[in-house]
């Protein structure tokens, strides 16, 4: 990976400015690592230019066309990065003018680069990064700024430079949100996405249920019924889904009944595959009106009575054992044991 231009600016919506910091060399480093960082992070939403007009991506275009050769090549440069942070500072100010009974943007730091990698493609990165409290030990004074520490990732935009010849398109963004922030890609880089939240939550479910019915459902159904219910149970709450983390939470968490553990992992890693395979982002937030599987699932026990399972239901590691199981006794009966809480129920069936 080649750094071709690089700056900091820290972002202070309370003062009303956006002042580029000077890069030293002891946080040139560090700064390096946080690039590699975002570039590498798998989680990310293909967006595009909404037009022609949209301000960043043409910023951008005059920092690609800067001629590397002319002495105040890193002026320009300075000089473009900085309007592109004013530009979010001016955002973020009307943010929080709009959200004052609320706590407002997440306070950060801005990073811009602009980056050649080994085969030659070119890319801009912007990134909003963490902006921390911490106590000098010198000064033994609070102050705050960049904590290389926790280097937490609020938001990025990976925008594509193509060149040819004299064209240059920068039209192609890929973004990553750790919350809902909509004013960075509809106000601040004038972006649309490419697919939308819902279409996101139900290509991504039926691609789940897909390989969790073909892997699971005929020789372990308890494991897939469990499994199935935990991914619907995720999908149903209004939220940023980060998918690998979101595999990584149900999964990491589940205690098969029947399936080996080498099973499951594979499974496992057929998920985490899915998005470079399939029609789906993996950074989104879900819609649970999109997922339409039934809510309940019905099961015959015998001739006179059915069970019916309500897909909220959750046991202990995403194994609903502890709630119910069935049972063979001495004498070969096969029996389902159900906790019951409901007192009504319970003593219905209870033996005088």
């Amino acid at each position: 990976m080649e750094i071709i231009f690089k700056s900091y600016h820290g972002i202070d919506v309370v003062n009303n400015s956006a002042t580029e910091r000077e890069i030293t060399e002891k946080f040139d480093p560090i700064i390096h690592s946080m690039l590699g960082k975002i570039l590498g992070n798998p989680s990310e939403k293909k967006y595009e230019t909404k037009d022609h007009r949209a301000v960043v991506a043409n910023i951008i275009k005059e920092i690609v066309e800067i001629d590397l050769e002319q002495e105040d090549a890193n002026e320009q440069f300075d000089i473009l990065s900085s309007e592109i942070a004013k530009r979010l500072l001016d955002e973020e100010k009307k943010v929080e003018q709009n959200m004052q009974h609320l706590k407002g943007v997440q306070k950060g730091s801005l990073i811009q680069a602009l980056v050649k990698d080994d085969s030659g493609a070119c890319c801009y990165l912007i990134a909003k990064v963490e902006h921390s409290k911490y106590i000098d030990e010198i000064e033994l004074e609070l102050k705050g700024g960049f904590n290389p520490e926790e280097n937490k990732i609020w938001k990025t935009a990976i925008f594509t430079c193509s060149i040819e010849e004299d064209y240059i398109d920068v039209s192609k963004a890929r973004i990553y949100l750790n919350n809902p922030a909509v004013y960075w890609t509809r106000d601040f880089l004038e972006l649309t996405e490419k697919r939308s939240d819902a279409t996101n939550t139900k290509n991504a479910w039926k691609c789940i249920e897909t390989v969790l019915k073909n892997n699971l459902k005929a020789s372990k159904p308890s494991d897939y019924f469990t499994l199935r219910n935990a991914v619907i149970a995720y999908f149903r709450r209004p939220r940023t889904i980060v998918y690998d983390d979101m595999i990584n939470d149900i999964f990491n968490d589940f205690e098969p009944m029947n399936a080996s553990t080498e099973d499951i992992s594979k499974i496992k890693e057929k998920l985490l595959a899915l998005p470079g395979e399939k029609d789906f982002d993996t950074n989104f937030v879900s819609k649970p009106k999109e997922i339409t599987s039934r809510i309940k699932s019905v099961h015959k026990v015998n001739n006179d009575i059915e069970l019916i399972i309500r897909e909220g239901l959750a046991g202990d590691k995403n194994n609903y054992s502890s709630i119910i199981h069935s049972n063979t006794t001495a004498e070969g009966e096969r029996q389902i044991i159900i906790k019951a809480t409901e007192t009504d129920t319970f003593n219905m069936f209870k033996l005088k």
